[in-house]
């Protein structure tokens, strides 16, 4: 969350720092970080001594298929096991090791393979339209698909406990369901952050819970697929980027109280499936070539979930480039996108709600040029919505940076989502430019005094 904040409100400085209950030497610390500015965004203080978050490399990895940790026939639950990372994960289980699955998701239909209805009551559909369930039984696994939100404690228990009678021993969790959420800290509300929360926060405890206290259990991993915003936070993604680093917090506790074999990764993007390639497209945005040179293709993330499972560790960080855990500097836009907005100019949609009114002052043309270059869109009026034009959290960012840049101030993205209009924004910045200027006569009438 410090990350997001800095990224999203430039100029603000934020760190997150972790202070002993019984101890007060930390203060002197605590002052000799602020007066240096607080270089770190995540620091530790125990008497006079930081603690920095690190990594360490693991060089020499076996071979997935030399690990040994997945098991043929074993029963895993999937999560979100029908769409995205989750599926891909899925197929691995079914195509590897005709696996029997328990698939859980908000959407998912109920249906129960055929060698389940033969040895019980079940019943469930049979027609399953582009549902990947059948390509699943076709690569030789056995499936129970459910509509269950891992979010309601009594329904996912109901579900672990039919696989349990269905299938025996639990052997491994998949934990991928979750929503990408999205949203600039200046509009987030409770609901839509509960919303993201509710999957990768309530359901990893739930998950947690139902295991914690059994005796004898068979169990290989619980895997909880984090992302690497919850290391390197991101604009928009202050929901997402913290529901992440609490599951990466909540599986080194369950290690540490239960002994239970919690991992959680912060997965690279994958290129062909998963959240940041949905969200960059309900955005409109496409992954730029250094983008899809640095993300995982689906064979090289499969190959790394197994690895992974058999490191054996609380936290693992998959990653294709250099990962700083220290202060990252905001994202720019790559040539690539940039020129491929230039060349894809649209006309000013007829259908918007204001009419149009041509910019006259030096301020509003100015605005103009900035907004009709962020948004592919010629001619912007002074009082045509930037969300209309077909704006959205990203792109807002990038044009209040622009303007700062342009103007030497700092304007707050949240007076900017007030004001999406030219005129209101160039109303804003006139007024705050008229406001410097009465402090600066303020300051020198006080310097003659």
């Amino acid at each position: 969350l410090t990350r997001c904040i800095e990224q999203e409100y430039s100029g603000l400085r934020c760190a997150y720092i972790d202070v002993g209950i019984n101890d007060v030497a930390w203060v002197s610390s605590l002052v000799r970080l602020v007066k240096n500015g607080l270089p770190n965004p995540l620091v530790a203080l125990r008497g006079n001594h930081e603690y920095l978050p690190s990594l360490s490399t693991f060089n020499d990895r076996p071979a997935s298929s030399e690990i040994g940790v997945l098991r043929q026939s074993g029963v895993y639950i999937v999560t979100g096991g029908l769409t995205g990372i989750g599926y891909e994960m899925s197929k691995y289980l079914a195509e590897r090791y005709q696996a029997k699955l328990l698939i859980l998701g908000r959407s998912a239909p109920e249906y129960y393979s055929s060698q389940c209805t033969e040895r019980h009551d079940a019943v469930g559909d049979v027609s399953l339209p582009d549902s990947g369930i059948e390509k699943l039984e076709e690569a030789g696994a056995t499936v129970i698909s459910l509509p269950v939100d891992v979010s309601n404690k009594s329904n996912l228990n109901r579900a672990l406990k039919l696989a349990e009678q269905y299938f025996g021993d639990i052997n491994g969790i998949i934990h991928a369901a979750g929503i990408a959420g999205g949203g600039l800290l200046a509009s987030l509300s409770k609901s839509q952050c509960s919303e993201t929360f509710s999957a990768k926060v309530s359901g990893s405890h739930h998950l947690i819970d139902y295991f914690k206290d059994k005796k004898n259990l068979d169990l290989d991993f619980i895997l909880f697929c984090s992302s690497q915003n919850a290391l390197k936070g991101g604009v928009a993604r202050a929901d997402y980027s913290s529901a992440n680093a609490y599951m990466d917090v909540l599986a080194v506790d369950a290690e540490k109280k239960y002994s239970l074999p919690v991992t959680s990764v912060n997965w690279n993007a994958w290129s062909e499936v998963g959240m940041l390639r949905d969200f960059m497209t309900s955005q409109g945005h496409e992954l730029s070539d250094e983008k899809m040179s640095e993300s995982l293709s689906t064979s090289e993330g499969l190959d790394f979930f197994e690895r992974v499972i058999g490191l054996g560790a609380s936290r693992v960080v998959v990653t294709k480039g250099e990962l700083n855990l220290q202060r990252a500097p905001l994202e720019k836009e790559s040539t690539q996108e940039r020129d491929r907005r230039a060349s894809t100019i649209k006309d000013r949609p007829f259908d918007m709600s204001s009419k149009y009114t041509a910019a006259e002052t030096q301020i509003s043309k100015h605005l103009a040029s900035i907004w009709s270059d962020a948004l592919g869109v010629t001619p912007i009026g002074v009082d045509d919505d930037f969300f209309e034009l077909g704006g959205n959290s990203l792109l807002s960012v990038q044009v209040v940076i622009k303007i700062q840049q342009e103007y030497g101030h700092q304007y707050d993205v949240e007076a900017f989502l007030t004001r999406s209009t030219i005129r209101q924004f160039e109303d804003y910045i006139v007024q705050q430019k008229t406001n410097v200027q009465d402090v600066g006569e303020l300051e020198r009438l006080l310097d003659n005094l």
